[in-house]
């Protein structure tokens, strides 16, 4: 098996020494006075620009299935082609990504994936202070091993396909701004093998409607207030899951918020309200809880930001008897550039899975740090290790345990395959 994994690391190899090469290339290029034309990063035409991009991760993963005993140790490589096109339109807009990841484990070969996406966004300027936006969106991605509603018995990872579309409308009047939108997606999960038979998953496919609507009212240059109000619609293709639950549903969400900015991009927002969902099972109880979250962004001088997130959601779950999960996560970034060539990073995360109805409660705490250096204009390595820990009280369970824990390391390349704006 080992043998049949040498081709690729070595194309691999080199696919980095000729993009290091030709990057080199253009950087002496560019010593010697050929400067390109003052415009935004990337390959231009008459109305667009282009930036492709190659990232290729190597990682090292102690624990691959997140499982608390009998863990198993792994290799990965990842390789990760992206293409972003935007217009240069002084009117309207359009924006398209595609992109996809290749994992491949080099023990563990039935964990390989391929996940591909691809999206476009447009606005339509119908004038100054009134924008028609819109979106679509498709991807075919792998649900991960440490996922809190990955079924316990699969052979391989659940794969799921996703189909979205948005559409809305933003306008300002005098000292506020409204802005109305819907949403669409549908999911549609694939039968995995498992132990003892495969895992179905046909009672997860489903489709997602969503409207809200949002009011801003600037009270200075520096603050605002908002008002936001949204509702969504569930539907399961099946009316009863295997388990015999109904597990389609309608809801609300509805807040109030504030948003500061002062000095030099220092940001802050916060809204406090109320989260509501009713589910078709009437042996499910309506979920009514406090909504909140929030973000802000610290930039404590020329070197060093401060990122930090807060939020709260209401996801689905196929756990026998919960209507749903709450999910309360807290996330950080600490990032200081100690040169334009040389920057670390500190990323920490919380998150508390609330299984309604069941008693579950899971706790994942995770922290990465890394080296970001820059060995060209165009290319960057990151070097880094992560760790990660689930802590669950395993209500319900009786032969295995939601706990685990993980570390790994990685080295990350990556080659912006387009050329840069002159310093």
């Amino acid at each position: 098996m080992e043998s049949s994994r040498i081709p690729l690391k070595t194309a691999l190899l080199t696919v980095v020494v000729l993009l290091l090469a030709l990057d080199s290339a253009q950087v002496e290029a560019t010593d010697k006075g050929e400067t390109a034309p003052a415009k935004k990063p990337g390959y231009h035409t008459d109305n667009f620009r282009v930036r492709p991009l190659l990232s290729i991760r190597q990682v090292y993963d102690d624990n691959i299935f997140g499982t608390d005993e009998h863990t198993r140790s792994d290799w990965i490589t990842l390789v990760s082609p992206q293409l972003k096109i935007d217009s240069s339109w002084t009117r309207h807009s359009l924006r398209l990504r595609a992109g996809a990841e290749s994992g491949s484990y080099w023990e563990f070969e039935d964990e390989d994936y391929l996940d591909y996406w691809g999206s476009g966004e447009g606005r339509l300027d119908l004038n100054g202070h009134t924008h028609l936006f819109g979106g679509i969106g498709f991807s075919y991605e792998h649900e991960g091993r440490d996922s809190p509603d990955s079924p316990a018995r699969e052979l391989e990872p659940t794969t799921y396909t996703s189909l979205s579309a948005n559409a809305g409308l933003t306008t300002t009047v005098g000292d506020a701004s409204y802005r109305l939108g819907g949403t669409y997606e549908m999911l549609d999960y694939d039968d995995v093998p498992g132990i003892g038979g495969p895992v179905i998953n046909d009672d997860r496919d489903r489709e997602l409607t969503g409207l809200g609507v949002r009011v801003t009212r600037q009270l200075s240059k520096e603050g605002s207030i908002f008002l936001q109000a949204s509702y969504n619609r569930r539907d399961y293709d099946d009316r009863f899951d295997q388990f015999g639950f109904q597990r389609s549903s309608d809801g609300y969400r509805a807040a109030l918020g504030v948003i500061k900015h002062w000095g030099d991009d220092n940001e802050f927002e916060a809204y406090l309200g109320i989260l509501n969902q009713d589910y078709d099972d009437r042996r499910f109880d309506t979920v009514s809880k406090l909504d909140f979250g929030g973000r802000v962004t610290l930039v404590l001088d020329e070197s060093t930001d401060i990122r930090a997130k807060l939020q709260r959601s209401l996801e689905e779950t196929t756990d026998i008897g919960s209507p749903g999960y709450l999910n309360t996560s807290l996330s950080a970034k600490l990032q200081h550039r100690f040169s334009p060539r040389f920057i670390p990073y500190l990323n920490l995360g919380y998150s508390y899975y609330d299984f309604l109805e069941t008693g579950r409660e899971d706790r994942t705490y995770s922290a990465s740090a890394g080296l970001k250096y820059f060995v060209t204009r165009n290319t960057y390595v990151v070097l880094g290790a992560s760790h990660a820990h689930r802590n669950s009280n395993d209500k319900g369970l009786f032969l295995f345990s939601n706990d685990f824990e993980k570390t790994g390391v990685f080295l990350n390349f990556t080659a912006l395959l387009y050329p840069l704006s002159p310093r």
